[in-house]
């Protein structure tokens, strides 16, 4: 089995870091001469660490693209944990916020990424993700 399979196969964790079976992280990868951390790893970051890379790479809108689907993801995720009935709204948010930039309602500056299915799908998995982990959360609270 190659690298990438074993980073994919070791990428379902729930949020937790991603290691590979050798027990280490998977490879970064370098987007238009920013090193970004792997895929599997941006998916389990949590959104400030992400925000700081969206930062990091200013004008570089392939390190834009690259990064945003994993940061909505973070957001809808965290949201949604931190309040697990944000779950309906926040459902629906990211079809919203794409529709918005795809019709130019929302303004832009140089971290702006145009609307992308990656990003929507990304912000609806995490709404999944925040859902299953708040209400996860709230139970193991009450047996704690």
């Amino acid at each position: 089995m190659g690298l990438f399979d074993q980073a994919l196969q070791a990428s379902s964790n729930n949020g937790q870091p991603v290691f590979l079976p050798n027990g280490q992280s998977p490879p970064d990868q370098i987007v238009n001469g920013m090193i970004l951390p792997h895929n599997d790893v941006m998916a389990t970051m949590p959104w400030g660490k992400l925000i700081a890379l969206r930062n990091q790479a200013g004008s570089n809108a392939a390190a834009q693209a690259a990064i945003a689907p994993y940061e909505h993801q973070a957001y809808a995720r965290e949201t949604v944990a931190d309040n697990p009935l944000m779950a309906l709204p926040w459902a629906i948010l990211p079809v919203g916020y794409q529709g918005a930039k795809l019709l130019g309602l929302m303004p832009t500056d140089e971290q702006s990424t145009p609307p992308s299915w990656k990003q929507l799908a990304h912000g609806e998995g995490g709404v999944v993700e925040g859902l299953a982990n708040g209400i996860t959360n709230r139970v193991r609270s009450i047996f704690d």
